[in-house]
């Protein structure tokens, strides 16, 4: 199995990650709320995050690697600009002009429009951003951008990260809108969106899974906010597709499809 693993390491890594979180979303019996919180960040921790460590030590004997590209912030300051403004930008923009149903009052007023914001992009941080990022685009983004080149190896990724998330259409209590197959489609042109905008934030970073992860955290802060500040339920994620679709265009255009990707990194 370990030599396997180690001739395969994206096979390995894809394997891994599927395995250890769908063993966990496909148990075969309902939990209440809390406890399926629970079982779902040790779904995310057992899958990417797991996968990664375990591939990484396997295939280069050392952990260096996976520590010095998740804590490497100094990196190109456009880096930052897009993963923390253009990324929110674009979703709060297209949610604007296509807005969701209503439910309900704004939930944040006050101060707390100004506090709350601030406190859930820290806590989102460990909410799939963090967990998923260490192996999507710290572990499998490098080695398919050595096989082919960086666009197709963006959208290849958002096709495997979208399938890697299948189960939880199956969850009631997962906030992603999942009620039919067009929510199904609209997922999957999410993820291969967000991952050509993600893999050139990465490539920009210089491999930093940090702004990784903050970029990953920006979409869910986003779409969670304007929930929250608006009262404006997000029903459909096309909005969102939409906005990242246009960042993913400007990345291929700016970049002449090479995604910021340099083959020294």
């Amino acid at each position: 199995m370990k030599n396997w693993l180690r001739s395969h390491p994206l096979g390995g890594y894809i394997a891994l990650a599927y395995v250890g979180s769908w063993i966990l979303w496909l148990l075969p019996y309902e939990l209440p709320t809390a406890a399926s919180v629970v079982l779902n960040q040790l779904a995310l921790f057992a899958g990417p995050f797991l996968a990664s460590l375990l591939m990484t030590r396997l295939t280069t004997g050392s952990l260096k690697i996976w520590t010095a590209s998740l804590l490497r912030w100094r990196v190109p300051p456009v880096a930052y600009l897009l993963a923390l403004v253009a990324i929110p930008a674009a979703v709060i923009a297209v949610l604007a002009i296509l807005p969701g149903e209503t439910a309900g009052g704004p939930e944040l007023a006050g101060p707390a429009l100004v506090i709350a914001p601030l406190v859930m992009g820290v806590a989102y941080l460990i909410g799939g951003p963090l967990q998923e990022e260490v192996g999507w685009r710290g572990f499998a983004l490098p080695r398919l951008q050595e096989r082919t080149s960086p666009l197709p190896a963006a959208v290849i990724l958002g096709i495997v990260w979208g399938g890697w998330h299948l189960p939880q259409f199956l969850i009631a209590e997962w906030e992603t809108p999942h009620r039919d197959v067009g929510d199904l489609l609209a997922f999957l042109a999410f993820t291969v969106a967000a991952s050509i905008v993600l893999s050139w934030i990465t490539n920009t970073a210089r491999g930093s899974v940090l702004l990784a992860i903050l970029a990953h955290n920006a979409i869910n802060w986003a779409l969670s906010v304007w929930e929250k500040a608006t009262g404006q339920k997000v029903t459909s994620l096309w909005p969102a597709v939409l906005g990242l679709a246009v960042l993913a265009v400007i990345a291929v255009a700016v970049t002449r499809g090479r995604l910021g990707y340099r083959n020294s990194q």
